[in-house]
């Protein structure tokens, strides 16, 4: 997810998209623009955030494993 003035500037978006281990999907920009959608980037308005939510197959928690040590 990115957001700021320079919304369509984000390289860093790409390539983790391009990425094919993270296999994600799709990106998010929060922008003070319209809604809008080019290719697998998603141009949200800022306020459309609190309608976000996170995908039901994420885990919501996270354990340090310190076996390896």
């Amino acid at each position: 997810m990115k957001s700021g003035k320079d919304y369509n500037i984000h390289r860093a978006l790409l390539s983790i998209l391009q990425c094919k281990e993270y296999d994600i999907p799709e990106g998010y920009v929060l922008c003070n623009s319209n809604f809008n959608r080019k290719g697998n980037i998603i141009y949200c308005p800022v306020y459309m955030a609190m309608m976000l939510k996170p995908a039901d197959d994420i885990p919501q928690y996270y354990r340090v494993d310190l076996s390896g040590l």
